[in-house]
């Protein structure tokens, strides 16, 4: 499910972006998907919408993006964008298959 709108903040933090409650959401719930190897929360936010007001980032996730975004391009502007890189970059780790885990069970047929 994509975002519709901007959240995070711009102009280094100035000014809020559009924050609206289910996409804070939906990047919290990515973010939480996100080992902290790759810059994610790894299950730290957890965020629900009754915590989230609209128009205003939470500042745990606004600071989580930044660290998502420093880890993953090297650098941050503090938002994540419809259709843009940090949220592209986030689908892609949130749901990529761990090569360890094996994706179907190795059950031997029945003679």
């Amino acid at each position: 499910m994509p975002i519709d709108a901007s959240i995070g903040k711009h102009h280094n933090g100035a000014t809020q972006c559009y924050n609206l409650p289910k996409d804070q959401l939906r990047v919290a719930n990515l973010l939480d998907l996100v080992p902290r190897t790759q810059g994610g929360t790894e299950g730290t936010l957890m965020l629900s919408l009754d915590k989230i007001r609209w128009g205003i980032v939470d500042e745990r996730l606004y600071k989580a993006v930044q660290v998502f975004q420093r880890q993953q391009f090297g650098s941050t502007d503090g938002h994540v964008d419809p259709n843009q890189r940090t949220i592209r970059k986030l689908e892609e780790l949130a749901f990529a298959t761990d090569p360890a885990k094996p994706t179907t069970t190795d059950t031997p047929l029945p003679n």
